[in-house]
């Protein structure tokens, strides 16, 4: 998955969180630690700053958004809500991908519920859109990702920088020594201490992995956690692990992508509880890297 999503969705998440979203045409700028910043708006329409070729559905009435700028990346999150069928919003997007400045480059379907798809603008690969569409009691909610992140080359390594450095032993494959690699590759980011408040007993991790970033947030009565790991099971294999784990924790598989930048799978849990797994090839030979984000009840 491309750097643009690994980087900005868990800051967008964790912003919006903080500083909710709807009403009042109100803004909040977020540091995020390490550098960075996240600005969270509400109000009647999307930044100023929004890209203004990207489709919006017509006559869905935005929610709330946000902004960011981290390691290079620049990004942004909003939501808009229609009482037409997910069917039609998917329709939409759908035509609009294929006639405007924007390509689809792939779409997952969930039944007559809603879609995942991502896009790319035309003259501009760097440039990436990802369309979330799904019914809730009637309505459709429609959430937009669109990012450019300028140094997307597949070989940079800023997004390793956000690894927490809580401890150097971990609950990783005991590969506590960076490895040199091949020629060519890039070396194991050090290796971190999950956090403690992360909840392994709904969200059990594959073994033999090595955790690189961990961080978590908390507002009210949700939590949103994050966990970047290093795995050398194949893509398949940790795909499948999740498939048949989650589920045994109550989590119900919504989306799963599959295309050549990795693997996207979604899952739903109780309430509002979101399960979101990326696996993609990393730079270190050998190596799959995995984020994972999950938004939970805290307490």
């Amino acid at each position: 998955m491309r750097k643009v999503a690994l980087l900005i969705v868990p800051a967008l998440i964790g912003a919006m969180l903080i500083a909710g979203c709807g009403g009042g045409g109100s803004s909040k700028t977020i540091d995020i630690p390490g550098g960075g910043q996240v600005k969270v708006s509400t109000g009647d329409k999307p930044p100023a700053d929004f890209p203004s070729d990207f489709p919006i559905y017509s006559g869905a009435k935005y929610q709330g958004g946000a902004s960011t700028t981290e390691q290079g990346v620049s990004g942004f999150y909003a939501t808009w809500q229609t009482g037409d069928s997910a069917d039609k919003v998917i329709s939409f997007y759908d035509n609009a991908f294929n006639n405007g400045a924007w390509k689809k480059t792939a779409t997952v379907n969930s039944g007559s519920n809603g879609a995942f798809i991502s896009a790319e603008r035309n003259d501009d690969s760097s440039k990436v859109g990802f369309v979330t569409i799904a019914s809730d009691g009637g309505n459709t909610n429609i959430g937009i990702i669109v990012g450019t992140n300028p140094s997307d080359s597949g070989n940079s390594d800023n997004g390793k920088e956000t690894a927490t450095a809580s401890s150097s032993g971990g609950s990783g494959s005991g590969d506590s020594t960076p490895s040199s690699g091949d020629s060519g590759s890039a070396a194991l980011p050090a290796e971190v201490t999950l956090s403690s408040d992360f909840p392994k007993d709904r969200v059990p991790l594959p073994s033999d992995i090595r955790v690189t970033g961990t961080n978590s947030v908390t507002s009210g009565s949700d939590a949103v956690h994050q966990v970047e790991f290093y795995s050398k099971q194949s893509a398949d294999d940790l795909a499948n692990y999740f498939k048949t784990e989650m589920p045994k924790h109550d989590w119900a598989q919504a989306l799963s992508s599959d295309s050549g930048e990795g693997k996207f799978l979604t899952f739903a849990g109780s309430g509002d509880e979101v399960l979101s797994v990326q696996i993609a090839a990393s730079d270190v030979s050998g190596y799959q890297i995995v984020t994972l984000i999950v938004t939970v009840k805290s307490g």
